[in-house]
């Protein structure tokens, strides 16, 4: 058997904060206290300055590095990655999207240390993203191992003669156990800011206000629910390129005062410590952070059982959608309506994530499903 890494690079190229970012700084972290030396870089370029990620991972014991990109092709940038391995002295480069694919293949290929990505899932914005999105496809072909974080996945990459290892998210339960309980015992939580009623009921919805999402989709029947009861409030918390359309749609709404567009929160524990019930109606996911987040902070979740999802809620852990019109309104009117549902909905999350979506769990398999088999096909 290889010897486990030392040093290990992560490399990402950011948007901002989101479910991938969440995961990564989940593994980095529970990495670096399982003694391995974990550095995490970004991309960054004047089109896609974020450093979200990074600055949450400041003080850690996790390095932090940011990587230059002159634009949307640089070809500078596999020799700056290479670089940055080289003086962390790393023994194998993590790469998580499409770009750091193409990019992390030839500086790893120049160290002569193993690569592996995680498999977040395809984003597919516009035809530029698509067609790097195929290239990477092909280039994952020369990886020396790849995890994706739900069984579509796994079967879409086999179906394309690629195998991988299905490595489930993870998420750290005590940190947002604590900071939830933190904000609730401060009263310190979004229902404040947003002038929300402590007597009230709160949906929250979260993540990125586009399409894929399923935000506008599932207005009508979380509008429809909200109007039967005048206690139930609705926080839509996130930016993305459909905030104009959901606040012409809130504008327009008979509920509208109860409707509030929180952008994005930083806090996980103001979020979900202001929130009853998490509605998750996306259509398209690998495995969602932020309904494994809830499920932490033992709330009741109702979600549309897309990729990993509907594994997640099954067995009473949840409330799993079949439409974003009247199931959504079913489903809430049964979890608003019942405070011991809500309750016993929550606590199953809680135990299920417990059981097998620990951060500590997760950083393991890692290591021996992902990490010492790719150093072991390099071993001579």
């Amino acid at each position: 058997m290889a010897e486990r890494p030392a040093r290990v690079l992560h490399l990402r190229s950011s948007g901002g904060y989101y479910g991938a970012e969440a995961v990564i700084e989940t593994l980095a972290r529970a990495q670096a206290l399982d003694g391995i030396e974990v550095t995490v870089a970004c991309l960054r370029d004047r089109r896609s300055p974020h450093t979200e990620l990074l600055d949450r991972l400041l003080g850690t014991r996790v390095a932090t590095r940011r990587i230059e990109s002159r634009g949307r092709v640089d070809p500078w940038v596999p020799f700056r990655i290479a670089g940055v391995a080289r003086r962390q002295s790393v023994d194998l480069l993590h790469v998580h999207d499409y770009k750091t694919i193409l990019l992390g293949l030839p500086a790893a290929k120049a160290l002569g240390i193993p690569w592996v990505t995680t498999f977040h899932g395809e984003v597919a914005d516009d035809r530029a993203v698509s067609a790097y999105e195929r290239a990477a496809r092909q280039a994952l072909r020369f990886c020396d191992g790849i995890a994706v974080v739900s069984r579509p996945q796994q079967d879409q990459l086999r179906a394309d003669g690629l195998a991988s290892q299905f490595l489930p998210n993870a998420v750290d339960i005590s940190g947002v156990q604590r900071e939830v309980q933190a904000c609730r015992s401060g009263n310190a939580t979004l229902r404040r800011s947003l002038g929300i009623p402590k007597s009230a009921l709160v949906i929250g919805t979260v993540g990125r206000l586009c399409p894929d999402k399923g935000q506008m989709d599932a207005f009508a029947a979380t509008e429809a629910a909200m109007g039967a009861r005048t206690d139930v409030h609705w926080i839509l918390a996130g930016e993305g390129e459909d905030r104009d359309r959901l606040r012409g749609r809130v504008a327009a709404s008979g509920v509208r005062d109860r409707i509030h567009l929180a952008g994005y929160v930083e806090s996980r524990g103001a979020l979900y410590g202001a929130l009853d019930v998490l509605l998750h109606p996306s259509h398209r996911e690998g495995l969602s952070m932020v309904v494994l987040e809830a499920m932490a902070a033992g709330l009741a979740v109702v979600a549309t059982p897309v990729g990993e999802v509907g594994a997640l809620i099954e067995q009473g852990r949840g409330l799993a959608l079949a439409d974003r019109g009247p199931a959504i309104a079913s489903a809430l009117d049964s979890v608003l309506d019942d405070a011991q549902v809500r309750q016993d909905l929550g606590q199953r999350a809680l135990s299920h994530v417990q059981q097998q979506h620990s951060a500590p769990a997760m950083s393991q398999k890692y290591l021996h499903e992902l990490y010492l088999p790719a150093l072991a096909g390099l071993s001579p």
